[in-house]
């Protein structure tokens, strides 16, 4: 019997591939200001703080006018909401891992940057068949990740001790996460970031596949 009995996970860039969505939304607005739009390897390091904090770098990377926040913001989350599933997918392996999860009696739980409510839209929407214990995006009442109390609040809904829990991400914010919560990291590599960002934030596991994560509960 595993010494895990439940799991946190990062949305984007960890359970989905949503940068398609992403950049194609970003690169709309972008295209109503007459401005140069962005490839999608440079989206993949604006994302992972929230939506106020992407907005801030796309407009700091386009010279726009720092009053035009609200509006790119508006716009942004307009689109984005209109086309969220047109390229979004799960990463390959990651419904299986989540059903052999689940199988297992390991509490599945997401936690995201993203707004709560485009978090648990997505989530329902290609995964509706997993039983999650919690799904939380960016809430009013909650600072955004790397702040733990999010998680914390998770950790204290399942009624847990920290070290059955583990942390799977994508980003340094998520690996720093972890730290500030006391938990056990897993970094990916399928994501939105390299090797070497999860190694400089000392990940305690990286992994190359979702069934790597199923063997770390395994204890193999």
């Amino acid at each position: 019997m595993s010494k895990y009995k439940a799991m946190i996970f990062d949305l984007d860039g960890t359970l989905l591939d949503t940068i398609g969505d992403i950049s194609s939304s970003i690169n709309k607005v972008m295209t109503e200001f007459d401005k140069p739009t962005f490839c999608e390897s440079e989206i993949k390091y604006f994302v992972g703080s929230g939506v106020n904090i992407l907005v801030e770098k796309v407009i700091e990377a386009r010279a726009l006018d720092k009053g035009s926040f609200m509006f790119v913001k508006t716009r942004y989350l307009e689109i984005y909401r209109a086309n969220c599933l047109l390229e979004t997918g799960p990463y390959p392996g990651i419904v299986d891992l989540l059903e052999k999860l689940e199988k297992a009696d390991i509490a599945l739980n997401v936690l995201s940057n993203k707004p709560d409510k485009d978090t648990i839209a997505v989530i329902k929407h290609f995964f509706p068949q997993i039983k999650f214990s919690n799904i939380m995006g960016k809430r009013q009442e909650f600072p955004i990740k790397p702040h733990p109390d999010s998680v914390e609040h998770i950790i204290k809904s399942l009624k847990m001790s920290k070290s059955e829990v583990l942390y799977v991400g994508d980003t340094a914010t998520d690996i720093e996460t972890a730290k500030n919560a006391g938990l056990i990291s897993i970094g990916v590599l399928w994501g939105f970031r390299d090797l070497s960002e999860l190694k400089n934030a000392q990940a305690n596991f990286i992994v190359s596949t979702p069934e790597e994560i199923y063997q770390i509960i395994r204890g193999n």
